[in-house]
């Protein structure tokens, strides 16, 4: 693998990393006092899907992964809450993810963006199982959290 492909791939590690910086908004807007970040949020998503995925006989790698990856358009934008979506808007997670992950391998780069869209086609007809299990799993994550705080 030349030099160039070892950067990028630690560049976009790099840029993963923001989410352990970037806090869940809506907590703060419910005046939650150091919420957690976009990636503590998304690794129990992924442990979430995970099980879900397991019980209900779908792939729970799969599902583990879109889990996983949901939120990665969030080092871009940041995140959105919900009462502020209607006002703002932003580039689709589809083309996001494609940016972020243009330098990466081209095999990796597509199944990244695969997972992603995956687990945004979650509420269209065509969904597959293990993208309602990752939606399932971000939603039961948030009543989770909720829960704790």
């Amino acid at each position: 693998m030349p030099d160039q492909r070892f950067a990028e791939i630690i560049a976009f590690a790099h840029e993963t990393g923001h989410l352990k910086q970037t806090v869940r908004s809506g907590w703060l807007l419910g005046g939650v006092r150091n919420p957690e970040s976009v990636a503590e949020h998304s690794y129990r998503v992924g442990i979430l899907a995970f099980v879900i995925a397991a019980c209900e006989g779908a792939n729970p790698e799969r599902a583990a992964t879109l889990g996983l990856f949901h939120d990665l358009p969030e080092t871009r934008i940041a995140d959105i809450p919900s009462v502020g979506k209607k006002y703002v808007q932003t580039a689709a997670p589809h083309d996001i993810v494609t940016d972020q992950t243009a330098g990466l391998p081209e095999d990796l780069a597509a199944r990244i963006v695969a997972a992603v869209d995956e687990h945004e086609s979650a509420k269209t007809p065509e969904a597959t199982p293990e993208s309602r299990c990752s939606r399932d799993a971000d939603k039961l994550e948030l009543l989770l959290q909720a829960r704790e705080y």
